[in-house]
């Protein structure tokens, strides 16, 4: 199996995770290549861990790409993906809005890379796997998307960074995925809890994969300690919870110990820390070594006496430094927060403290400073946990095996997320075929009516109201439902809009504008540059519309105006299917545009049916038509 994995900075000053997790894939036999998304510095090449060397991950399989460089190989003056990019664009933009600028400029800044990387590598991969939710997620799910074939989509989910905090777009992500990792059975519950009730059958695609170590690397080595060396470990960033280590460190000076401080890492906390050591009259007894290679991160584990990693809010799932310093044989305390406690076996493995409580974080240092025993048997059995949970080749091993194993879901009948994947398929094949392709694809913002739904979602995304999938975020009515049940002045309003938006007079001058806006298009696309068209509906629908008005007229005008297709394709699903599927339509109107297309059906050319219940029974249906057409 080939893996296409999607991380945010590779090479990166810390990355051991992501090395050791690649480096057991590899060694399960998966084939992998990596696309980051921060550009490449070569200085951070040395910051490497040994077990992923050049021998084993090329740097011709790590896929770096500038955003101008992206912008002109995605070649959107062709037109392939173009739909499916600017659709992604609105939706992802709309979404991250809600959580600033910042994640709003990152979030767009990503989708150029994945556009280019697509066209160029997408069908080399059996699976899209995103190591981070956040923008390497954004980034997957765009290239996924236009892939030509119906390949998984996993997405690998950690802590602050993708899960906690921002969670920009994640709805929609979490919903595609066919399989949804995490590191701890903390985060399994967390994501059950905020989605399931809007990502359905969220609970069933959740696999919990530990973070392993390669434990030959991790001598077990207890002995020989300093009597009170404390050693925190991370970015100096306020969740890390340091300041209650330094806090705690003036507090055990006092009661008349003297312990010393190493402080490995770097971050925007950096100066508010050192100032504070000062304050205290700390300062000659705490070290900030900053950044270092990770054989010295090692090397200062094996020389603590206490790993301190004092977290005073959510930000670490299941932090690293905690599995590394149980395996070497460092007395470890933590705070009682995340995924922590079930790497400490709820105590039995380390120290637990709650999140921000300085006194309790002294008492807890001072219990171990002054009991050797508590240390050696904590440390014993730590690394006995170690060896039981956080194996890398073991952990490995079974996580390629759940990604070999995991299949793109079965779309509920092509509507939707399937019907796309196989308009994907269709645009690849026909280019394969050596034909120029054009993808129209029933975006929000072409067309009338589109367009004013599109700037109404997205300013209720904005605001925090419905979501994308045309439901309020707190449980609403489904869009296509009719005006909603609100009573008093602002209940007649939404009514009186409602009935003049949707009103057959005002219908009947803005679908023809429609029918101009597709006119044009199929006449630069088709006539102008000689290229195949794939609609997805939409300017059809326009004669479905006006077909359900009755005014034959109308049918008779638009049926002269509009080309009618050579290969029109209806999906085998039932009113009441479609509704059950997608919740977003009534019975009643559905049923009113089944018998609309009925009406119309005489004015179109032999119209091919497709099964819905397969993608691959559908696919091979399609390829069949093609066939016929193209050898007329």
């Amino acid at each position: 199996m080939r893996l296409a994995v999607f991380t945010s900075k590779y090479p990166a000053r810390v990355s051991t995770f992501f090395e050791r997790d690649m480096r057991a894939l590899l060694e399960a036999g998966i084939e992998l290549d990596v696309f980051p998304l921060a550009p490449l510095d070569p200085r951070l090449w040395e910051y490497g861990l040994d077990i992923l060397g050049d021998d084993l991950l090329p740097k011709s399989h790590v896929h770096h790409i500038g955003f101008f460089d992206a912008c002109v190989r995605a070649k959107p003056w062709r037109g392939r993906g173009l739909g499916t990019a600017l659709h992604e664009a609105l939706a992802v933009g709309a979404a991250a809005a809600r959580f600033g600028l910042v994640p709003l400029a990152k979030s767009l800044y990503v989708l150029p890379k994945a556009w280019a990387w697509a066209l160029e590598h997408a069908d080399r991969y059996d699976h899209v796997l995103a190591y981070w939710g956040n923008y390497a997620g954004t980034a997957a799910h765009l290239f996924h998307r236009l892939t030509n074939r119906p390949i998984p989509l996993s997405v690998w989910l950690h802590a602050g960074t993708d899960l906690y905090l921002r969670p920009a777009y994640l709805r929609q992500k979490l919903t595609d995925a066919d399989s949804v990792i995490t590191c701890c059975e903390f985060n399994r519950t967390y994501i059950e809890e905020r989605y399931r009730d809007t990502v359905p059958g969220i609970t069933q695609r959740i696999h919990v994969c530990y973070h392993g170590l390669d434990l030959a690397e991790f001598p077990f080595r207890p002995d020989n300690r300093p009597p009170a060396r404390l050693l925190a470990v991370g970015r100096l960033a306020c969740d890390k919870g340091f300041v209650n280590l330094l806090l705690a460190a003036r507090v055990l000076w006092d009661r008349g110990y003297e312990p010393e401080v190493d402080i490995v890492g770097d971050g925007p906390e950096r100066s508010t820390l050192e100032r504070l050591a000062r304050r205290l009259g700390i300062s000659e007894r705490v070290r900030f070594r900053g950044w270092v290679r990770f054989d010295e991160v090692r090397r200062a584990m094996s020389e603590a006496t206490v790993l301190v990693h004092p977290s005073d809010r959510l930000g670490d799932g299941l932090p690293n430094v905690l599995r590394e310093a149980m395996a070497l044989g460092t007395p470890v305390i933590a705070s009682r927060i995340a995924g922590i406690p079930e790497a400490l076996d709820e105590g039995r493995c380390g120290l637990l403290v709650p999140p921000g409580n300085v006194p309790a974080l002294v008492d807890a240092i001072e219990e171990l400073l002054c009991d050797p025993g508590l240390r050696e048997n904590l440390v014993r059995r730590a690394r006995q946990r170690t060896e039981l949970k956080f194996d890398m080749w073991r952990n490995g091993a079974r996580l390629a095996e759940h990604l070999a194993a995991t299949r793109r879901l079965a779309p509920a009948g092509l509507d939707g997320a399937g019907k796309s994947t196989l308009i994907d398929w269709l645009e690849g094949e026909l280019e394969r075929r050596h034909h120029s392709v054009t993808v129209l694809r029933m975006a929000d913002g072409v067309g009338v009516y589109p367009g004013l739904r599109a700037a109404r979602d997205s300013l209720q995304r904005l605001i925090g109201g419905k979501g994308g999938n045309g439901h309020d975020s707190r449980g609403g009515r489904p869009r296509w439902a009719g005006p909603p049940p609100a009573r008093g002045p602002l209940g007649l309003a939404n009514r009186i809009r409602h009935a003049i938006l949707w009103g057959k007079a005002l219908r009947r001058v803005l679908y023809p504008l429609d029918l101009l806006i597709f006119l044009a298009i199929r006449f630069y696309v088709a006539t102008v540059r000689g290229r195949v068209l794939l609609t997805d509906r939409y300017f059809y629908d326009t004669l479905v519309d006006v077909a359900d008005d009755g005014r034959w007229f109308w049918v008779r005008l638009l049926e002269r105006l509009t080309p009618a297709p050579d290969i029109p394709i209806f999906l085998d699903v039932s009113p009441e299917e479609s509704y059950a599927r997608k919740g977003e339509y009534s019975v009643a109107y559905l049923q009113r545009r089944s018998a609309a297309y009925q009406h119309i059906a005489p004015l179109v050319p032999t119209a091919v049916v497709l099964p819905n219940a397969d993608l691959d029974d559908t696919r091979r249906a399609l390829e069949r038509a093609i066939n016929e057409r193209l050898d007329a």
